[in-house]
């Protein structure tokens, strides 16, 4: 199923469980954002390097770093430090993710049953961790040299978390009961 195919599925099996007579009503996706935080090898220009590509190569675009606001010697960090990187995806490279997400990634992590409804936020986004990259068709195993976190949230305009819950499943996603 292409791109324009999946969109189109997703907006009648929506339509039709909210038991809308408009199209134009119906509930919309309005971005996904994409993160990897550092932690460790923030210090590794290598490593850093490493997790740009990696996430450019997952989301189809070039992320831009994240740098810390202050020094906290706590985490040994300093002000200006690259502490992750970000994506923020709209259009149709939102919803390319978005069906690989849902049909690739997720059912490649290891005993994957679906996602728990603490996932969903009281603003109906939903926000999903991924221990390592490698649940991703894009990134080969046996190339990564250690795992490296990253969090999806995906932000619609259904406010409800009831109503999000709905929407999610719509769109592909599977809840645990």
């Amino acid at each position: 199923m292409n791109t324009e195919e999946f969109i189109k599925s997703a907006r009648e099996k929506i339509k039709k469980e909210f038991s809308l007579s408009n199209i134009n009503a119906v509930p919309k996706l309005q971005k996904i954002s994409v993160s990897a935080r550092t932690g460790t090898f923030k210090d590794d220009p290598k490593g850093l390097e490493l997790a740009r590509e990696e996430l450019g190569l997952i989301t189809g675009q070039r992320p831009s770093a994240r740098v810390s606001k202050k020094a906290i010697s706590a985490f040994k960090l300093k002000g200006g430090e690259t502490v992750g990187f970000l994506v923020t995806l709209r259009g149709k490279k939102m919803w390319a993710f978005l069906q690989k997400l849902t049909q690739a990634a997720l059912p490649q992590v290891r005993d994957f049953r679906g996602i728990k409804s603490t996932s969903l936020d009281r603003q109906g986004n939903l926000s999903i961790g991924f221990r390592d990259q490698t649940a991703f068709p894009e990134i080969d195993p046996n190339k990564v040299d250690r795992a490296r976190g990253l969090a999806v949230t995906i932000t619609g305009s259904v406010s409800d978390s009831a109503k999000a819950k709905k929407f999610f499943e719509c769109l592909g996603f599977v809840f645990l009961k």
